[in-house]
This record gives structure tokens, sequence and C-alpha cells, in this order.
């Protein structure tokens, strides 16, 4: 509703900065381009060829996603059975995942605020139960409250982090409170990992996958989609062979495979993402505390981000609808930031912080000018 808007207003040449969320916006954003090295894999495999096609992806990518993984969450992965590569990001990871384990009245738990996960339940026949999540609490995922939630019915637990919206990355303890709960109901978990590497202040990605017990029953969906491939849309998905399995067989008739030539250039960036993303996150470490605490000096309460590019602060100080404010902020100010009802949760902003810091000045102070003449709707 207020997407578009923004586009039409774009599109009639009025200068709208985009602070949705991880849009970076061309030419402002300092990480459209991909690098060096990924454009020269492209052409090299345009000037000589590139890998024979395969419905679970190139086996050399497989390779390297099952060795990154394998890292991360300190378990081995066998790239002929427990990896698949996707050709619509992570988002078609998580929709094969989610409909390869999910039957009709099945119950699956995630969180709120937190991505539409919901949307794709439903579209299984799948019933989402919700466990509600505090700023106040530090967006803390809570075991106790997640046992609550679970039923007879309960298949599925959906974990996410660095947290999107909120920026909240996971502790030691969160994580493995949550894993226990899954053991203890014979739960799959899909692990939402596409911002694991991007964090702040000291703060570490602990995966659900490396706690005992739970490689077998966690299907980790990640992409680079988020990390200097943007508009490329290379995914996977490891875990259990079984739910890799079905995962091929929905991939086949979706869209066959994902592009080799996609895939040589995500396998360039993925072997070199470290080297890529070490000076981008001390830029974004600085880029979120000014936006942090410019919008608490307008009076937006916000949790401070540990990691991931997005934030979410509460409208509470202006109005609970925070759609109206939204579509005010974009009239008056010309900027776009999400409403939170997007995230399962109204009377929030979604703000990225993407941008260049100039960009995000010029952002920042326009939406303080238009915050200081709002006024709710019947007020």
């Amino acid at each position: 509703m207020i997407r578009p808007k923004m586009k039409e207003m774009k599109d009639r040449g009025i200068d709208v900065i985009d602070m949705s969320g991880y849009v970076v916006e061309k030419p402002y954003g300092e990480f459209v381009s991909p690098p060096d090295y990924v454009k020269e894999a492209v052409k090299k495999a345009l000037d000589f060829g590139w890998p024979e096609p395969s419905p679970r992806g190139v086996v050399s990518f497989r390779q390297l996603i099952a060795q990154v993984e394998g890292k991360v969450a300190s378990n081995d992965y066998d790239p002929n059975q427990e990896v698949l590569v996707t050709g619509g990001g992570s988002m078609q990871a998580l929709y094969n995942t989610i409909q390869a384990t999910i039957d009709p009245g099945d119950e699956a738990i995630m969180f709120t605020p937190g991505l539409p996960y919901d949307e794709i339940v439903k579209l299984a026949e799948g019933v989402p139960v919700m466990v509600n999540l505090k700023m106040e609490d530090g967006y803390r995922f809570d075991a106790a409250k997640v046992q609550e939630a679970v039923t007879e019915k309960t298949k599925l637990l959906i974990v996410n982090t660095p947290h999107n919206p909120s920026g909240h990355v996971l502790t030691h303890d969160e994580v493995e409170g949550l894993a226990d709960v899954a053991k203890r109901n014979n739960l799959i978990v899909i692990s939402d990992d596409v911002l694991w590497n991007w964090l702040y202040d000291g703060h570490k990605h602990v995966s659900i996958a490396s706690f005992p017990g739970m490689k077998e029953r966690t299907v980790i969906v990640n992409s680079l989609t988020k990390s200097g491939l943007f508009d490329w849309r290379v995914g996977w998905a490891v875990g259990p062979a079984t739910i890799i399995d079905r995962l091929e067989k929905l991939m086949f008739w979706q869209n066959q495979f994902s592009a080799p030539l996609l895939q040589v250039a995500s396998e360039a960036h993925l072997a070199r993402l470290g080297e890529w993303l070490s000076p981008i996150i001390a830029q974004q470490q600085k880029k979120k505390d000014f936006v942090h605490d410019e919008l608490v000096k307008m009076g937006f309460p916000t949790f401070r981000p540990e990691g991931a590019i997005m934030m979410f602060p509460s409208t509470s100080n202006f109005t609970r609808d925070a759609v109206a404010l939204s579509s005010y902020i974009l009239e008056k100010g010309h900027v776009f930031v999400s409403p939170g009802v997007a995230y399962l949760r109204d009377g929030h902003l979604r703000v990225g912080y993407g941008n260049s810091l100039e960009r995000m000045k010029e952002g920042l102070d326009r939406v303080a000018r238009a915050v200081e003449t709002y006024r709710p709707p019947g007020v």
C-alpha cells in the first residue's frame, strides 16, 4: 500500500529516500556493485563455460556451502546429501522447507515481531502460532514461553538470528533453551540465518544446529542476498538428507535449478565473504549507532541493534497506527520507512541503515521535520 506510493512518487521525479530495511539506494548506496572478483568469475564463466546444472546446485558451490555452514554449526555436512542451492534466495528455501514439513493442521511456532513466515505456513494449510517478543526484555527469545505454546499438533519451530526486524542477536543460553524445547517435543527447526554475519559490539552468532541432537532436526536457510549480491537471488538449504530430498523434488518442478552462472558468482563471493564484509561492518557499526541515537532524540523508543541491518523503533509517543505515520512521513518528508504490521507488530516502524551516512542524515532530518507536525487521524 505504501511502497507502491513511494514508487509512484519516484516515477514523478520526487527525491524519496528509502530507509525501509536493507534497501541500498542507487546511486547513493556504498555496497550495490558486486566486488571485482565476482565480476571476474562471471566473465570467465561466460568466456569459457559454466558448470553443469543440477537441481541440487553446482557441486563445487555445494561443497563450499557445506564447509561454511559446517564451520558455523560445528558440524560435518555432506554436500551431496545435505545441501541444496535455490534460485530464489533464502525465501525459496524457507517456502520449500515449510511446504515439505507441514501437513494440514500442523502448527508452526514463530515469533512476533518477525518476518511474516505465517503466510507460508497458511499456504501449506498449517497453523501459525505466535510467541510475543518485547522490546523492554531486549527482544529475548524465552524458551519457557515457547514451551507453553507447544501442543500435540506442533511440528515446526522457526528461529531467526540476528533477528529481523529488531536486530537482537540470540545468546548461547537463548539458543540452547530453544534447542532443548525442540528436542523435548520432537520439533523440526528452521534456522533463518541470512544475517548471520552482520554482528556488532562483539556479539557472536550461535547456530541452533551446533547443539547435541540438533543437526538431524534443523534446516539452515541462508543466502547472499543481504551480503553483497542483493539482486542475484541465490540461496541454500542445509539439513537432514530426508528433508533435502523433498526440497529437490519441489525445486525441480518450480524452476528445475538455480542458474549456474549465478552460482559461479555466489561461490566466488562466499569464498571471500569475510574479506568483503569486515570493513563494511565497521562502517555499519557507526551508522546503526547514529540512526539509533537520532531516532531516540526524535522520541522513538528504539532497541539498539546488536546485529542485522535494520532496527524497529516504537511509535508509541506519536500513535499506535504506524501505517498512518509511515504514510505521513512519506507524503511530508519524502522518506519511506516500513510500518511494523509488515513484521507482525503494529505501533512500530522498520528503519534500515544500509545507505550512505550522508543520505541517512538527510533522511532523518526529513523525518524529524515531518513528525514535528504529525497529528494522529481524528485528533
